[in-house]
C-alpha cells in the first residue's frame, strides 16, 4: 500500500467540501480536517474502518475531540456525499467517494482487506451502535471472565509466590514451580527462588510501580538477568563445598612440599 495520498487542488472549490461546515455546524472546520486525514489513511481503494472509535484512535489520535464529535463529523461527511458507509462481514467500512479520480498514481495496488461495496445503500442509523467506553469495559470484563472460566477447566499448578499486580488479571499473579524450574536451567549461577522473593518484596514496597499480570514474566526475567550479570565475590572457605575444599587443601600441601623439598 502506498505511504501517501494526493489531496487534489480542486478540494478547496468542491461543492461537497464547501457544504461540510453547514452540515457539521460547530464541527465544520474539524470535519474538513478529518476528511483530509481519512483520505491519507485509506487503503489503495479509498477504504478504511468506519466506526468513530477506530477513526479517532487510528486516524487522528492526537485530537482532543471526543468520540461523539468524530461520529457527528462522519455523519456530516456522509450527508454531503464525501464518504459512503457500508457494512462488510459485520464491520463498518468507509468508502471515500470518487477516490480513484483523485489518485492517479495508484497503478499498482495492494489488495484491500475490505470487500467491495455491494451498492446497497446503508443509512448511518442502520449501522450497529458503537459501544461507549463503559460498554467496552463491560464487554472486556465479560470476555475476561469467559477466558478465566475456560482456563479454569484445566488443573492449575499452585503458586509458589503470589505477586500483587495492577490492571486486568489482578489483583494478584502467581509464580509456579514449573516456571522457577525453567529459570533455574537458564540461570544456574544464581538462586532463582531467592531473587524472586526479593522481587516480590520490591513489588510489595513499591505500590506505584507494580506490573500487570501479563507483564510479570517479562519483569521477573529482566530481574533475574540483572542479578545474573552482576559480579559475584569469590566464595569463602566456609561457603565452599567439602569436595572442592579438600582438593584445594591437597593442592596447597603439595605446593608446600615441592617448595621445601631438600630443606628438611
Amino acid at each position: 500500500m502506498a505511504r501517501g495520498r494526493l489531496i487534489s487542488r480542486t478540494l478547496g472549490s468542491s461543492r461537497k467540501f464547501a457544504a461540510l461546515p453547514q452540515a457539521a455546524a460547530h464541527l465544520g472546520e474539524f470535519a474538513q480536517t478529518l476528511y483530509q486525514m481519512l483520505v491519507s489513511h485509506s487503503d489503495d481503494f479509498g477504504r478504511l474502518s468506519g466506526d468513530a472509535f477506530t477513526v479517532k484512535h487510528a486516524v487522528f489520535p492526537t485530537s482532543s475531540r471526543c468520540e461523539q464529535d468524530f461520529a457527528d463529523a462522519l455523519v456530516a461527511m456522509a450527508t454531503v456525499g464525501l464518504i459512503r458507509y457500508y457494512v462488510a462481514d459485520g464491520e463498518q467500512v468507509i468508502q471515500i467517494v470518487d477516490f480513484d479520480e483523485h489518485q492517479p498514481g495508484l497503478s499498482k495496488r495492494t489488495r484491500s482487506r475490505f470487500p467491495e461495496d455491494t451498492g446497497v445503500p446503508v443509512k448511518f442509523t442502520e449501522i450497529p451502535e458503537i459501544p461507549s467506553q463503559e460498554k467496552r469495559r463491560e464487554l472486556n470484563r465479560r470476555e475476561g471472565k469467559r477466558n478465566s472460566s475456560e482456563a479454569s477447566s484445566e488443573p492449575e499448578e499452585p503458586a509458589v509466590l503470589t505477586f500483587p499486580v495492577v490492571g486486568l488479571g489482578g489483583p494478584t499473579w502467581g509464580l509456579t514451580q514449573g516456571q522457577i524450574d525453567q529459570w533455574r536451567e537458564l540461570f544456574p549461577g544464581i538462586d532463582v527462588l531467592a531473587e524472586c522473593r526479593a522481587a516480590l518484596a520490591w513489588a510489595q514496597a513499591n505500590k506505584g510501580k507494580r506490573k500487570t499480570a501479563t507483564g510479570m514474566l517479562r519483569f521477573l526475567a529482566a530481574w533475574l538477568t540483572r542479578a545474573n550479570d552482576q559480579p559475584r565475590p569469590a566464595a569463602s572457605l566456609s561457603e565452599m563445598p567439602v569436595s572442592k575444599l579438600t582438593n584445594k587443601l591437597a593442592a596447597a600441601g603439595t605446593a608446600f612440599l615441592n617448595r621445601n623439598r631438600g630443606q628438611v
